[in-house]
């Protein structure tokens, strides 16, 4: 028998854990869901916890890159610009005079969307260019 004082831990399974935390659901719902206390999770799970989540945020990343960069599928496009161009589906007046909101659709916002990779990547050609320019002037 254990010296140690109060109950014994109860046993938990990991690998449900494991899924539902890289399932992003909150503490409360997994602690819920394997019976045990939010307080007990974050006890003995909060450092996995946090190592599962962010392995699942990189791999969800990874696959929605993927999608909108090599595949140029919208929803992929629409989620990374709103994630990393402060892109939104409503876009605010500028102007003082009025309050109101102008809702894009989604094939507008791809059509946006699709002009500012095109920007983009023009941009890389030029800058990639003018390396090429540089480096060949070096060299005579």
């Amino acid at each position: 028998m254990s010296n140690k004082p109060g109950r014994p831990l109860k046993e938990i399974n990991e690998e449900l854990l494991e899924k539902l935390t890289k399932l992003h659901l909150s503490d409360k719902v997994i602690a819920d869901c394997l019976g045990i206390h939010v307080d007990t999770l974050h006890g003995r799970f909060s450092e996995q916890m946090e190592q599962w989540r962010s392995e699942s945020k990189g791999k969800i990343a990874e696959v929605l890159f993927d999608e909108a960069v090599n595949k140029r599928e919208p929803w992929a496009l629409k989620a990374l610009a709103q994630k990393h161009l402060d892109y939104s589906d409503r876009i605010k007046s500028e102007n003082e005079n009025t309050n109101r909101e102008i809702s894009l659709s989604d094939a507008d916002l791809t059509a946006q969307l699709k002009d500012e990779w095109q920007k983009y990547e023009d941009r890389i050609k030029d800058s990639d260019s003018s390396k090429l320019k540089k480096t060949e002037k070096q060299k005579k």
